[in-house]
């Protein structure tokens, strides 16, 4: 099928493709609207729509493009958005390479903003999480014990963005906080490792993007290029 292998050309879509296929079929056929819109074809061919192996299908700028049912439109670009992390631009162009979404630009935006607060809070349990269980090595069980000393000494950290500690910004003053070498120790390990990371994988993003843009340039002077023949005498 065309939009399987169009899955596999985008890094973004690190899913099984026999998988999707299968949810979006699914999905479909709770569709009422697409359910309604396979009825019509029934009786009536369209030059819009199409199906194809029990998959709704429209055409859309030259391309054959899969209706997305309405329940997996989040889904689909939350995958996206997770592998990739792209912008909202960047998301919306790999959508519209094979999936058809009513709205798209404001879907991706509303979606965007769900998954940028989301990211926020999921930063920070990739930070605590290996701190919590650095201190509860001797007893797994009792890692919640450190809860309230761990956040304690986070909310009085400099955040490395607003270089101003949490605390500050919420109330305005320094926390008075009792200093704990151990833990204030092992989370500023996670964080720095945490940042390393990041930028690894922001430079790693970086070339990608660079050597993609080449490869397209090149493609384009290509075709462009006229060839040059010399006269023999």
């Amino acid at each position: 099928m065309k939009h399987v292998d169009a899955l596999s050309r985008y890094p973004v879509m690190i899913v099984c493709n026999d998988t999707l296929t299968s949810k979006l079929k699914k999905a479909q056929e709770e569709d009422d609207n697409i359910q309604t819109l396979k009825s019509l074809l029934e009786k009536q061919e369209s030059e819009e729509f199409f199906e194809r192996n029990g998959i709704l299908y429209k055409y859309f700028n030259g391309r054959e493009l899969i209706v997305t049912p309405k329940a997996m439109e989040a889904e689909l670009i939350k995958l996206i958005h997770e592998n990739g992390h792209f912008s909202v631009g960047k998301t919306e162009e790999i959508v519209k390479q094979e999936f058809f979404i009513p709205n798209l630009t404001n879907v991706v935006k509303k979606r965007q903003v769900f998954l940028e607060e989301t990211g926020q809070v999921e930063r920070i349990h990739q930070t605590l999480i290996p701190v919590l269980t650095k201190l509860s090595l001797d007893d797994s069980t009792k890692w919640y014990k450190y809860v309230d000393r761990l956040q304690r000494i986070l909310n009085s950290t400099i955040s490395r963005s607003t270089k101003w500690t949490p605390f500050e910004l919420l109330v305005g003053i320094k926390m008075r906080n009792k200093e704990d070498i151990l833990i204030k120790d092992l989370l500023l390990e996670e964080m720095a490792k945490e940042l390393l990371e990041q930028r690894e994988f922001l430079r790693n993003d970086a070339k990608k993007n660079i050597e993609t843009l080449q490869s397209e340039n090149r493609k384009t002077y290509n075709r462009r290029r006229k060839l040059r023949y010399t006269k023999v005498i």
